[in-house]
């Protein structure tokens, strides 16, 4: 067998494993689903939806949900200018889940790249990294979100990057460290002694170990950031209408929590939802990546016993 045979022999072998380890743990598979599902309505949904999700009807003002006679648009309900609950779900999942995925996205890419290059060279690399680094952790991500927003225009692109930018330092931190770690391994001194540069070191030999632990740590971070969002609207600093997110929702329907709770409920069990969704997503995707921590996240299936001789 040669090589290159027994490496995709190995990986074949991983693959199927972590997929077996998916399909053990029901909350994951559900977590995973409603996340599919939400991605695939951003991506669709608006498309679909058109104008309606925006389409006033004060004849359907605060009419009650799982009621069909007025449409399917209207089986959660409508709110106060009588758009459909339902719709304006559809158009604010596309605004908070591309929110989330850019900002996620772009911090971690950033950051991971500035910690590998901060802890494989070290000295004052290190230094003036770790301590920009420290300036921004030290502004909390809120107050410094209110801030920026209030002086600029509450925008997509502006609530992005500021979410974006204070998380940087949280992928920095964590690749310095597994780097500073990595870096005295010996597959590394090998290819240090064989004459490879620091360029191919930190994306070859460093960067396929660091991965897999940005990797868990993002999908933890979409559920903070898809929060944070949600939060800054609810202020009334986030984004503004036409534009419409989840946070807002929740925040057009708190004045009504009497006489109509579905206009705010509903925005706000989508949110949790798809929080805990990428949460328990992360704690997974730490338990595969840690097979110490099998037993604590996963349920592994039973082995089949062996055939009678």
């Amino acid at each position: 067998m040669t090589l290159a045979t027994e490496k995709q022999t190995n990986r074949t072998f991983v693959y199927s494993e972590r997929w077996q380890m998916f399909f053990a743990s029901p909350m994951t598979v559900a977590a995973a689903t409603w996340l599919v599902f939400v991605i695939l309505v951003a991506i669709f949904g608006p498309a679909l939806v058109g104008d309606l999700a925006n389409k006033q009807a004060l004849l359907m003002r605060f009419a009650p949900p799982f009621q069909l006679e007025k449409g399917f648009q209207f089986i959660l309900g409508a709110d106060s200018l009588g758009r459909p609950v339902l719709l304006q779900l559809v158009m604010g999942a596309q605004t908070s889940m591309l929110i989330a995925i850019l900002s996620v996205g772009s911090s971690s890419v950033i950051g991971s790249t500035l910690g590998i290059i901060s802890g494989y060279f070290g000295g004052w690399v290190d230094n003036i990294l770790l301590r920009i680094a420290d300036i921004v952790h030290t502004i909390p991500s809120i107050l410094l979100a209110l801030v920026v927003l209030f002086i600029l225009d509450p925008s997509i692109t502006n609530l992005v990057i500021v979410l974006g930018i204070t998380r940087i330092p949280v992928y920095l931190r964590t690749a310095r460290a597994q780097t500073a770690e990595v870096r005295q391994r010996t597959f590394v001194e090998v290819a240090q002694a064989m004459g490879a540069s620091d360029w191919r070191i930190m994306t070859k030999e460093i960067a396929p170990v660091v991965i897999p632990t940005v990797r868990t740590l993002a999908m933890l971070e979409v559920a903070s950031v898809i929060l944070a969002a949600a939060s800054l609207t609810f202020l009334g600093i986030g984004l503004q209408r036409p534009t419409v997110d989840w946070g807002m929702l929740v925040a057009d329907g708190q004045a009504y929590l009497e006489t109509a709770w579905f206009v705010a409920v509903f925005p706000g069990i989508v949110i949790v939802l798809t929080a805990l969704s990428a949460s328990l997503i992360s704690n997974w995707l730490r338990a595969v990546e840690d097979p110490a921590q099998n037993i604590l996240f996963l349920s592994k299936p039973k082995k089949k016993r062996s055939e009678s001789k």
